[in-house]
């Protein structure tokens, strides 16, 4: 017994995991430059602020200076070593972030002021691949347990990776004075017109009774995934899931159907609740006949299902 133990004490263990000793993605350089180009210039935090929140620091220590900073620009007081030492103090955060001498170090470690966005720029990138590793780290588990809803699994996990990606995204601010004697004037322009339509019309009767038309300054995209919305005639047959058959029209009047679809994965009817009913105006119809002889009357854009996919 003595030998076998100490055979296996000689045998060579496997080395750790690397996935246990790998550093979440950051750049401390970066980081205390960014809080370095306030010191140097205040004015500066207006452009940083608008890119950057707290949470994007990697260093606890970064975190509180920047939130500090942030809290005395919006009181517009003047950030320097001395003010900000104070205001943290106040806070019972001076020795968490390292003390005054940390503080007074960070604007002499600035490269270039000039580069402050660049800088903010390599801190938001390294935070939002931090957030990308948490969210695909519960989209994976997620995965290996029971995804009854595959779909929905996958608005989500499309949602959550494309809310990181506008975090990064620039925001501009204007002052209520301005905002308010903009939109009043835009409020008296519009009731002088009378029009229903003040915008630009999109040709979609009932999108435009609900929107006015596209108004300037809108960013409107209206795309889906193949089988979430089709333009058929009025006159088109459509099977419901009970194996009755309606029209387009009566389905449009009734508001509400769970109708027969083919399902992409299995290739086989399902039945799907039809989400919404729109009335997309006059649009030039056509003719498509399949290689078995059915027809159908569909409007230029209308996918179609086939073995090889959507087309």
């Amino acid at each position: 017994m003595a030998t076998n133990d100490y055979e296996s004490s000689r045998r060579p263990q496997a080395p750790a995991s690397a996935e246990a000793v790998r550093v979440p993605p950051h750049n401390d350089e970066a980081e205390r430059s960014v809080l370095g180009c306030v010191f140097i210039e205040n004015q500066s935090l207006d452009e940083l602020g608008s890119r950057l929140t707290p949470e994007a620091f990697y260093r606890e220590n970064h975190r509180h200076i920047f939130r500090a900073m942030l809290e005395m620009h919006q009181r517009e007081e003047v950030i320097d070593v001395i003010t900000l030492t104070d205001h943290l103090a106040a806070k019972n955060l001076i020795d968490a972030v390292g003390g005054p001498t940390f503080l007074s170090r960070l604007s002499s470690a600035v490269p270039s002021v000039a580069n402050a966005q660049q800088y903010a720029t390599i801190v938001r990138r390294k935070a939002s691949l931090r957030e990308f590793i948490t969210t695909a780290h519960a989209l994976i588990d997620e995965c290996y347990g029971d995804v009854s809803d595959f779909e929905s699994f996958m608005d989500k996990a499309e949602s959550q990776l494309f809310a990181i990606t506008q975090q990064g995204t620039k925001r501009s601010y204007q002052s209520i004075r301005e905002v308010i004697s903009e939109a009043f004037a835009q409020i008296e322009s519009l009731y002088k017109k009378a029009e229903k339509v003040t915008g630009v019309a999109s040709g979609f009767i009932d999108l435009d009774e609900i929107t006015a038309g596209w108004q300037p300054s809108d960013l409107v995209i209206i795309a889906a995934r193949p089988a979430m919305g089709k333009c058929l005639s009025a006159s088109s047959e459509v099977l419901l899931s009970d194996g009755r058959v309606r029209t387009m029209a009566q389905l449009y009047e009734a508001r509400d159907a769970q109708v027969a679809a083919l399902s992409q994965r299995a290739m086989r009817f399902e039945a799907a609740r039809v989400s919404d009913f729109i009335d997309d105006g006059l649009k030039p119809i056509f003719e498509v006949v399949t290689r078995s002889g059915r027809k159908i009357e569909v409007t230029a854009p209308h996918p179609m299902l086939t073995l090889s996919g959507w087309r």
